[in-house]
């Protein structure tokens, strides 16, 4: 039968398909025997923690887990693929919810301990309310926005409605605090007078036309950069340590 979708109608399935694919979740499946307890680093779970509170801080009670916090989750970790079940792609993390115990248990798997988003990713699921109340497992908003919590935004799979093009972006790491090797500002972060425009978030990029941002780079290569509030900019300068809970992105082609 000839199929009704235009071509591009096509390739935008395809692309989504793709998406959902390399998801970072799976399916609530059988626990791996394997899996171990383990505890993040203090520097990785600070900055994962910062993330994922901060972008849902404004998320109503009603849709919010009223244990989600640091002191309610059990952490666990096991062999890369001993999560996966019979959809495509691997589950890198995944966080489970006991009805009768107010504890969450977080699962990562051993290649992605120190890996910031992932382990966000799955703070943000122990943050919000059971998916019965948002009506998704991985509802847009918060995971795709404001949070940029989702796969296609962090990995180097395809993106949405990228088609697997790969422009330059940032990585993001847990970094001890650095030292602040210098530090500036930009009346604009998307203009190429900006000298830190590529360490925005890709997916903001077409949206942050006149966007000031305040910035701070760590000492030490590879290049490093931590973007601020202008009250935290002000209290810092070039020398110092770099306070808690930033988020560090380093720009490669």
């Amino acid at each position: 039968m000839k199929s009704s979708f235009t071509f591009w109608e096509t390739i935008v399935i395809i692309a989504f398909a793709l998406v959902i694919a390399v998801a970072i979740c799976g399916a609530m499946i059988g626990l791996a025997s394997n899996a171990a307890p383990w505890q993040p680093k203090p520097a990785v779970l600070n900055q994962a923690w910062g993330w994922a509170s901060s972008c849902s801080v404004g998320i109503p009670p009603r849709f919010r887990n009223p244990y989600g916090d640091l002191k309610h989750v059990a952490w666990q970790t096991f062999t890369p693929g001993a999560l996966n079940d019979s959809t495509p792609g691997n589950i890198i993390g995944q966080t489970v919810r006991n009805d009768s115990d107010p504890i969450d248990t977080i699962y990562i798997d051993e290649v992605h301990q120190d890996t910031v988003w992932v382990i966000a990713h799955e703070l943000l699921h122990h943050i919000l309310a059971d998916p019965e109340v948002w009506g998704s497992a991985h509802p847009f908003v918060p995971f795709a926005f404001p949070c940029h919590l989702l796969e296609f935004q962090q990995g180097d799979g395809i993106g949405l409605m990228g088609q697997g093009l790969r422009p330059k972006r940032a990585r993001i790491f847990a970094r001890a605090n650095p030292v602040i090797a210098d530090l500036g500002y930009c009346a604009d972060v998307t203009s190429p007078q900006c000298p830190v425009r590529d360490f925005w978030p890709r997916a903001e990029r077409l949206t942050s036309a006149g966007v000031e941002a305040y910035f701070f780079i760590a000492e030490g290569r590879p290049t490093f950069v931590a973007f601020v509030t202008r009250s935290t900019y002000a209290k810092y300068g070039r020398g110092q340590i770099a306070p808690d809970g930033l988020i560090w992105r380093e720009s490669r082609p």
